[in-house]
């Protein structure tokens, strides 16, 4: 799915009624009653997240010829929507951190 840059795709668990069109103002995307996981597309703005990101670089070599690496690495300490827990918050906070 292709979103806006201000939008995320946000896997929550909430009690979502069937005739709903969005929940607290987000527009929803889908709704597994069995699990009860509601996805919403939301404003970035509106994710409360607190993370730290450190990169690491390093070089490697083959055949005479030297490769710089860098990896980047989020260490998650909470992410949030409106008090709700996000359960994909690894791919949120990735989308946060890309946008600053």
């Amino acid at each position: 799915m292709n979103l806006p840059k201000d939008k995320a795709l946000i896997n929550i668990v909430a009690l979502v009624h069937d005739d709903a069109d969005d929940f607290m103002g987000a527009q929803i995307d889908d709704f597994d009653r069995g699990t009860g996981v509601a996805s919403l597309i939301v404003d970035l703005d509106e994710i409360e997240a607190e993370m730290n990101t450190r990169q690491e670089v390093y070089t490697d070599e083959a055949w005479g010829q030297v490769a710089v690496f860098r990896e980047q690495w989020i260490d998650v300490i909470s992410c949030t929507w409106n008090g709700y827990s996000i359960i994909n918050f690894e791919d949120v906070c990735e989308r946060l951190n890309n946008e600053v």
